[in-house]
């Protein structure tokens, strides 16, 4: 019965702080102190604003495509280790 009666103080105690945490961070969201995240739309709008201000020369997306084909045909006959491939598709992506 006391073991009982401690576990149910803990859970409130704990529902208590939970409860305090969760008022005081919609608060700071009402003040504009926490910006909540941003919505799919509004990512994606980001995104595509991003990428069509990033000129790529076609020869190297080619290029890389290529590679990366190569790639990956190498490492599924066994011919490359995880490591090799992982340095490889790094130095690709600088």
């Amino acid at each position: 019965m006391l073991r009982n009666k401690k576990f149910l103080i803990v859970l409130v105690l704990v529902l208590i702080i939970i409860l305090i945490g969760i008022y005081f961070y919609l608060k700071s969201i009402k003040q504009g102190q926490v910006q909540p995240g941003l919505t799919d739309e509004e990512r994606t709008a980001i995104l595509n604003e991003l990428s069509s201000q990033v000129e790529v020369d076609p020869l190297l997306e080619k290029e890389r495509d290529f590679i990366l084909k190569d790639l990956n045909s190498a490492s599924s006959n066994g011919g490359l280790t995880d490591e090799e491939r992982t340095a490889i598709l790094n130095s690709l992506n600088q």
